[in-house]
């Protein structure tokens, strides 16, 4: 089996003029004030990864909370590049890129929202079957909201709660999260990693 390059390319981009594949609720964003805290100490370090439509349309692929947080800084006063580096996928079409965009990219850091996901596909008509998707191997929020209407004193929780356990572990590197995640995988758990 052949391993595919799919960049295209790097170049400097308007980032202002890239455009949102997903909906902006599509993820549960926990980690945008620390990425907004490391973009001011750091500066801009990660490429955002971008798809070309066949109408010349650049759609963000992993990016999209970096480009809200650039959009909110410079509303800010910070002074912010009208270009940056951007990374071209060689996607084919919108049901890959949306692929690329869930199984990719949506990994280790913000998990997705699965209601919101199920509104984003059926407003775009894809499913999750036509890209070849199972619904466990995406990085989905496991937490639920429960409306602050649905709770009362008397009621009982336990047909809404999911019967999950989260253990969360801090690791001093990243060397020692890969050796306990892989053990881990050896004991054959189900485990993701969050980046924090």
């Amino acid at each position: 089996m052949k391993i595919k390059d799919l960049i295209l390319k790097t170049e400097k981009v308007n980032w202002q003029e890239l455009e949102d594949l997903q909906p902006i609720n599509l993820k549960n964003n926990y980690h945008s004030e620390k990425t907004k805290q490391s973009i001011i100490k750091n500066g801009f370090a990660r490429a955002i990864y971008v798809w070309e439509d066949s109408k010349g349309s650049k759609k963000i692929i992993d990016g999209h909370c970096r480009k809200d947080l650039l959009i909110e800084l410079k509303n800010d006063g910070y002074e912010v590049p009208d270009k940056l580096n951007c990374t071209f996928l060689d996607l084919p079409n919108k049901k890959a890129a949306v692929k690329y965009l869930l199984q990719v990219f949506n990994q280790k850091t913000n998990p997705i929202n699965e209601s919101n996901l199920d509104i984003w596909l059926d407003d775009i008509e894809i499913n999750l079957d036509d890209i070849e998707i199972k619904i466990d191997e995406l990085h989905i929020d496991i937490t639920e909201e429960i409306e602050p209407e649905e709770i009362k004193e008397d009621k009982d929780l336990s047909d809404t709660l999911k019967s999950k356990y989260i253990l969360e572990i801090e690791c001093e590197s990243e060397a020692e999260q890969e050796i306990l995640y892989n053990r881990f995988l050896q004991e054959k758990l189900k485990v993701k990693i969050l980046s924090l």
